[in-house]
């Protein structure tokens, strides 16, 4: 049921489909594959989508140092699997494609067969303007919200507090007019 493809001597596993990363990240990328033939070749595959149905496809490189290439084994479900990990350190903008596995059998002029793949989008991750951790943030919020508080409650209570003590003294003055007529 894992299988994707399937010849009568290679059978392809699914890939991981998608790998969203920030730049200088390491990206680890893995095909895998079973075989009876022993006398495969791995070939790492780059497809970068040019425009809307056009695609460059370029060999990846192991020999640059920021690109490693693993073979291993490895057992799923009880079956004994060959896979390849690439792997890339201190990711770029550029490195964003889909990253295929071609296996060919060697000394003959066979299509390779292909995995499915794993797309890779390396993203330029938001620089903060204030650096400061979320605990700090809420502090900051909170003590805003005291200060707005204090200098609308305040004020507001002055202003009651006065005209309470102006309507006492209207009240005073009201009395002493009546305490002069009589």
């Amino acid at each position: 049921a894992a299988s994707v493809a399937m010849t009568s001597k290679i059978t392809v596993w699914h890939d991981r489909p998608g790998l969203r990363l920030a730049i200088s990240e390491i990206a680890t990328m893995q095909c895998c594959y079973s075989s009876t033939n022993e006398h495969l070749t791995i070939k790492w595959m780059k497809h970068v989508m040019i425009s809307h149905n056009t695609t460059d496809s370029s060999l990846v490189d192991d020999q640059l140092n920021r690109v490693e290439i693993k073979n291993a084994n490895k057992i799923i479900n009880t079956k004994e699997l060959k896979c390849s990990n690439l792997i890339l350190d201190d990711i770029v903008v550029n490195d964003t494609a889909l990253y295929q596995c071609a296996l060919t059998e060697k000394n003959t002029n066979n299509t390779p067969i292909y995995t499915p793949g794993t797309f890779l989008q390396v993203y330029e991750p938001i620089n903060m303007i204030l650096g400061i951790s979320e605990t700090s943030k809420n502090s900051i919020i909170t003590a805003e919200g005291v200060f707005l508080l204090l200098f609308v409650l305040l004020p507001g209570i002055a202003l009651i507090c006065k005209s309470k003590g102006l309507n006492e003294l209207e009240k005073r003055k009201g009395r002493e007019e009546e305490n002069i007529y009589e």
